[in-house]
């Protein structure tokens, strides 16, 4: 077959998750006989440096230009199935639209904890932020206030996105088979026929047999709402 990887930033086995992913699954399903595409919305810094089966979108959001590209680029490489790793709202809408004019099979790949936008508010309530000075002590209430009406617009914002992504795509995967109860709560406990748990591969070779303790390493930014190091 020939599957065609969707990123905002050049997939690249140095830097990024999403980056590094892509490219550790381009090689594996290229070992296995398939054909692989891989489609950035961003170039990559090296422009002197050629990747094979490589492009880049003509502009950012979804004007003609850019639908026009990417029909062409269906059509004439083939394309049977898309994996749509990035989660910019742009690429979405654009792989709506090319939905109704090429036939493909539409994979989105959601690289984070659906929920997570909710949780780091929760976690913010719960946590010691805020001092306890008098003048916060009495700010309070208006924290919890401003708090509660952020939390609702995202949840509201959430479970409209993931409708729409769960009506438009084939298929949706997860990082684990944990999180689909996360995706369901804003879909419909009854819309689970599209939804995968499949974790990321390790992109290292180790012999962890060899390991005399048992050290866990957190490698990312340390940022509560996308990473969630706690």
């Amino acid at each position: 077959m020939n599957i065609s990887f969707l990123t905002s930033e050049y997939p690249s086995p140095h830097c990024g998750g999403v980056e590094r992913v892509t490219v550790c699954l381009r090689n594996a399903l290229e070992l296995e006989g398939h054909t692989v595409f891989l489609v950035s919305k961003y170039s990559k810094a090296d422009l002197n440096s050629k990747e094979e089966r490589y492009a880049t979108l003509p502009a950012s959001g979804y004007k003609e230009e850019t639908i026009s590209f990417m029909e062409d680029f269906i059509k004439q490489n083939q394309i049977t199935i898309i994996v749509n790793s990035s989660h910019h709202l742009d690429i979405y809408n654009l792989l709506a639209i090319l939905k109704n004019r090429c036939h493909f099979v539409w994979i989105t790949a959601i690289h984070n904890d659906p929920s997570h936008i909710l949780k780091v508010i929760s976690d913010k309530r719960e946590s010691s932020e805020i001092s306890n000075s008098f003048s916060s002590w009495l700010l309070k209430p208006t924290y919890h206030l401003i708090d509660i009406i952020k939390y609702h617009k995202r949840k509201k914002y959430l479970s409209s996105h993931y409708k729409d992504i769960y009506e438009h795509s084939d298929a949706i995967v997860l990082l684990s088979e944990r999180l689909k109860k996360d995706f369901l709560k804003f879909v419909g406990e009854d819309k689970c026929g599209k939804l995968y748990g499949i974790g990321n591969p390790v992109s290292i070779n180790a012999d962890f047999n060899r390991c005399k303790e048992k050290v866990v390493i957190f490698v990312g930014r340390m940022e509560a709402e996308a990473k969630r190091p706690d």
